[in-house]
């Protein structure tokens, strides 16, 4: 009887409505703003559930504006333009974002650097490190932090697959092929905080039974001697590639160099993040792949900015979207 009295006098979400509906969370604001591009059908079916809650979708405050429930504008901000352009997981989840806007009738603007002042919009993806400007953003508009590590203190919700993820993952993948031997290959230190066998990593960079390295492209060839130096004693050798930029030529100088050497190429395993489809196509042995699913990862921030404007005093959320493995054999390789 009492939990009964209790739901009774919660107030009914946008979350709830959907779930109970059977609908997306977008699909709820869609219908809750008139939109054309929702069937009759499911605008009914979503209607006669929120009666049945006593919804009532939140009035947004600016003046010029009788929206409910609505992201109108949204501001892609990033204080981090470089990793944007230069990694393809980033670069995705800006096609996602831009993707997820037009379908939801939402303009997008795009927002580098930390002067945040004038940004008027009605929620913000956010990707990049916190600045005190961007902070202030924060507290003052809806936002939703996509990938990176939480920072409690900051009032945001965050939508990340995890680093520690990428660690636990790939070293259960190079166990499960029996890898007796793993070493990590990374052009950034922070990268490397968490390594495949999950361990904290320390200078001198020793993980594990071996090795990791952080190289730039110039150091590249000298990291694959080096990796074959060491693991002439082991039988299988799993690398894990975390930079996405020196994929193609670690790759190429490792089986280059097997072929130098007459070692066979089926000891070396290599795992490396997302890249891109015309890379993947042409590497050969393939690699098996981290797949970050920026896909959910977008469409989890975008039903979290709706559920933050419908409710402004609901707790912060971390929303973890975990990453798979692509083995090579999922993929074909082109004749």
């Amino acid at each position: 009887m009492g939990k009964q009295s209790l739901m009774k006098n919660k107030r009914a979400t946008m979350y709830d409505v959907a779930k109970k509906a059977g609908v997306s969370i977008s699909t709820v604001s869609l219908v809750f703003n008139n939109s054309s591009t929702i069937s009759p059908d499911t605008v009914k079916t979503v209607k006669t559930v929120a009666n049945s809650l006593n919804y009532r979708p939140r009035k947004k405050r600016k003046k010029s504006q009788n929206r409910t429930t609505r992201l109108q504008t949204i501001a892609f901000l990033s204080n981090k333009p470089s990793a944007v352009f230069a990694s393809p997981i980033y670069t995705r989840l800006l096609e996602y974002i831009e993707d997820i806007c037009r379908r939801n009738d939402a303009r997008l603007v795009v927002h580098f650097g930390t002067d945040t002042s004038g940004l008027n919009v009605d929620g913000i993806f956010f990707l990049g490190t916190y600045s005190p400007q961007i902070v202030e953003t924060v507290q003052a508009t809806p936002t939703v932090k996509i990938m990176g590590t939480p920072e409690p203190a900051i009032p945001c919700d965050t939508v990340t697959d995890f680093k520690e993820y990428r660690a636990a993952i790939s070293s259960a993948y190079f166990d499960s092929i029996g890898c007796d031997a793993i070493f990590t290959v990374a052009n950034q230190e922070s990268e490397l905080r968490y390594t495949p066998s999950g361990i904290p990593l320390l200078h001198p960079f020793r993980i594990y039974r071996n090795d990791s390295f952080i190289i730039d492209y110039s150091q590249v060839r000298q990291c694959v001697r080096t990796i074959m130096q060491r693991s002439s004693d082991y039988h299988t050798v799993g690398i894990y590639c975390v930079d996405d930029a020196i994929l193609t030529q670690l790759h190429w100088e490792l089986y280059h160099t097997c072929e130098e050497h007459g070692q066979s190429r089926d000891k070396f395993h290599l795992l490396c993040q997302n890249y891109s489809e015309l890379e993947q196509a042409l590497l050969d042995p393939p690699p098996a792949f981290l797949h970050v699913h920026e896909d959910e990862i977008v469409r989890a921030a975008f039903d979290q900015l709706l559920l933050r404007i419908d409710d402004p005093a609901m707790p912060h959320r971390i929303i973890q979207v975990v990453p798979t493995i692509v083995a090579p054999s999922d993929r074909s390789i082109p004749s």
